[in-house]
Order: structure tokens, then C-alpha cells, then sequence
């Protein structure tokens, strides 16, 4: 919830498919403010949650940004509004599995100028990477080791869009 206090950003979306990390982020918002469900008017960054797999979001999202108009007066809490918006910044932090095909070309052909990957995967992280890199740049990476004894890591990495200063 820090990014939702620095007021970096208009609207912060979330896209979550499993139901228990869903209703704890819309308790989490409500406790911090940004639940825009609860009608406050708060100084943070509003917090959009939706229940959902991200690659279908991914595909209904391209679908939408295709079509000349869209629902330009919709409600904000519903997908319809938030499927054809320009995004700034695409975080993600996939299954072990990696982004999906649809998720990867949504970040090639969207708006996004920005990328931050969090990952457990290695060989996804390595796959998803280079095929990023086709419209991004590699700007930081950072290993974490959460689990010792283990080899499992956790890896950021922050991408930035060709041409962005």
C-alpha cells in the first residue's frame, strides 16, 4: 500500500486471480485509504481491484485498446472503463510459470513504459526477459535471497521502453 500513499500515479489497477489475496489487498486499500469503494475522498492513490486471471485481462485489454471509442463514461469500477486506459507502469509478479503470451504482448503493445518484474522463476524470468527485450531495456536487477538454504530466489528486474528518457 506505500505506492498507493506516494501519489505517483493517478489510479493503481490490480488484477489478482486468487480470491484470498483479492479480499485482503480491499481490506488492506480500506485500512490505508485508497479503497475508492468506500467513497473516500483520501489524499492517496485510489486503488482499482479486480478479480480475475491477468492474461484474460491481458486479452480483453488489446481487445478494447483495437476499437477507435469506448466507453469513455463508464464507471470506473467496472473492467469495460479500465480495459482501454494508457497505463505508465506494468508490475507484475507471475506464477513460476512466467507472464503468458498474452501478458507479454499486452506489454509489447500497450502504453506501458515501464516494467517491473518480480520473479521466483528463473527459467520464466529469462524466457519473459528476452522476449520483452524486443521494445525494453534492462535497467536494474536485484537477487534477493528470502528463503537461505534453499535455491529459491526472488529476482526484480526494472525494464524501461526503448525512446523513454
Amino acid at each position: 500500500m506505500a505506492i498507493s500513499k506516494s501519489k505517483l500515479f493517478e489510479a493503481i489497477v490490480a488484477v489478482e486471480i486468487d480470491r484470498r489475496l483479492v479480499d485482503a489487498l480491499k481490506v488492506n486499500s480500506t485500512l490505508n485509504d485508497c479503497n475508492p469503494e468506500e467513497g473516500k475522498d483520501g489524499d492517496n492513490t485510489p486503488v482499482y481491484i479486480f478479480q480475475g486471471d491477468a492474461s484474460e485481462w491481458a486479452s480483453k485489454s488489446t481487445l478494447y485498446r483495437r476499437r477507435e471509442s469506448f466507453m469513455e463514461d463508464a464507471n470506473k469500477m467496472t473492467k469495460i472503463f479500465w480495459f482501454a486506459q494508457d497505463y505508465e507502469v506494468l508490475l507484475v509478479d507471475p506464477p513460476r510459470s512466467g507472464l503468458g503470451e498474452e501478458v507479454c504482448n499486452l506489454a509489447l503493445n500497450g502504453s506501458f513504459e515501464h516494467i517491473i518484474y518480480v520473479s521466483c522463476g528463473r527459467e520464466a524470468l529469462v524466457k519473459d526477459v528476452a522476449f520483452l527485450s524486443r521494445a525494453f531495456d534492462v535497467l536494474d536487477c536485484t537477487i534477493t535471497d528470502l528463503f537461505p538454504r534453499t535455491s529459491s530466489i526472488e529476482t526484480l528486474v526494472h525494464m524501461r521502453r526503448r525512446g523513454i528518457k
